[in-house]
């Protein structure tokens, strides 16, 4: 997970410092593979840091203002468990802003720490919801 977390910051700092490229290129240029690129590309574009057109990807500052336990929670469910730091890189918000939304998620019970310091989803949030 750390090596994903790693690369997500290495390709966006890629796309901030080139206009466009297209997935092959930035595995190529990360010594990565391009599946592995392509994916985390996917991610960080559903949180609105890169878009995609005509094969070419390009960085976008995000568009989420206001950051809520829900982008957290999203986050969590797209990569598994992760730590404070982890999140405040992918998600580019302030260490105090990510923490302060993280223990609301837990508080609510949504999420809970690990022994190794990651967040992941509660039993409770895992649950099917009776209809």
């Amino acid at each position: 997970m750390i090596k994903n977390i790693v690369e997500a910051d290495e390709i966006l700092e890629l796309l901030k410092s080139i206009d466009r490229i297209s997935a092959s290129e930035i595995a190529y240029k990360l010594s990565c593979s391009p599946r592995g690129v392509i994916k985390i590309l996917l991610v960080l574009e559903s949180f609105n840091h890169v878009r995609q057109l005509n094969g070419y990807w390009y960085y976008e500052p995000r568009y989420i203002t206001k950051l809520t336990s829900s982008n957290v929670t999203d986050l969590i469910t797209l990569w598994g468990p992760l730590s404070v730091s982890e999140i405040t890189t992918l998600l580019r918000f302030t260490h105090s802003e990510v923490k302060e939304k993280i223990r609301g998620a837990v508080s609510r019970k949504m999420l809970e720490r690990d022994s190794q310091g990651k967040y992941h989803l509660t039993d409770a949030v895992h649950a099917p919801r009776a209809s």
